[in-house]
This record gives C-alpha cells, structure tokens and sequence, in this order.
C-alpha cells in the first residue's frame, strides 16, 4: 500500500474548504485517494472548525436572496434544499437583525427582499395595489406571471396573452404528452 502525503499546501486548501462549509460530496471529488474519515482526520490536524448546519443554510439563503429580487419562504425553500419550517425560523432571525425586509406579499405569503428596508403591512400593500388598479384589472387583460423553479433558481416570467389564448403556455412534458407546445 502506498502512503499518501498531505503537504503543506494541501493542508491549508483542506482547512480553507473544510472552513467554507464544502459539501462532502465535492470534497470527495476534490480528493478522490481519501475516505471522509481521512480528510476529517487531516483537517482536525490542521486546526480546521467545521461550520454547523444552520450558518451554511443561513449563508445559502442570504445568497439566494442576494440573486433574486425577492422571494417568499417556500421559494427560498426549494432553492436551498430545505425544509420550509428550518427556513421560517431561519428567515425570523434574519428578519429580527434586520438583514431582510418584508417588501410585499404573494397572496398571503410575505415577500422578503436583503437588505435593511422598511416593512410593509399587509393592509399597506393591499390598499397600494388597489391605488394602482392591479386588483381590479380583468384577467383576460392582465399579463399572467409563473414562478419558475429551474437548477435552484427562481425566475418570475410575465406572459403577455394574445389574441386567441389569454392562458400561460403548456409546460413541454405535458406538450410532448397532449399536443403542440405553445412558445413562450
């Protein structure tokens, strides 16, 4: 058997990964010669502190918030991969440190934007709509919006409708499956 050498360099690339919070998986991509129990042996050694759960899930979140203009708690749920009820109390701690504010509302999901910014109320957001007329518009006029979910992002698209067909087009499974796909 071959003894494998850890040097200085690569100690210190172990310590600054293994203190990043990096996955398991792409640790053992990194360094496929190693078990786990080996490269937690060597970063014990180095002096490493492995971040817990909830700071990487906090930084996950912080980070999603960062790319979208905001998002309600079950849309950052899905991007980060966890429960909505870990999110909740996760997104109440930042909100109680002022790191996100409350900018709107989704039906009765409340929208958090990052940042420091004042909170609007639900009654403060409804009688905003109201002023600019979204409430009352017809929904053949109106422009349809879908949040789609795609490799952890979470785009909001805005289908204008047009002349024959005022709905959102066909998800492509359900095309494949039922008939001609609808462009988007």
């Amino acid at each position: 058997m071959r003894k494998r050498v850890w040097t200085e360099a690569r100690l210190a690339t172990l310590k600054e990964r293994w203190e990043a919070g990096m996955s398991a998986t792409d640790l053992a991509k990194l360094y496929p010669e190693h078990t786990w129990r080996a490269l937690e042996t060597q970063a014990m050694k180095a002096g490493a502190i492995r971040p817990k759960r909830t700071s990487l899930l906090r930084n996950q979140m912080l980070r999603h918030l960062g790319s979208v203009e905001g998002a309600t708690i079950v849309e950052i749920a899905t991007s980060v991969a966890a429960s909505t009820d870990r999110v909740r109390s996760i997104m109440a701690s930042l909100h109680r440190d002022e790191t996100v504010h409350i900018a709107g509302y989704h039906r009765a999901a409340a929208i958090y934007c990052l940042g420091r910014g004042e909170d609007i109320s639900r009654k403060a957001w409804s009688q905003k709509n109201k002023k600019n007329g979204l409430s009352s518009v017809k929904r053949s006029e109106s422009h349809i919006r879908r949040v789609v979910h795609t490799d952890g992002l979470v785009k909001v698209l805005t289908i204008e409708p047009n002349g024959d067909a005022d709905r959102p087009s066909r998800d492509p499974l359900i095309s494949a499956l039922f008939g001609k796909q609808v462009p988007r």
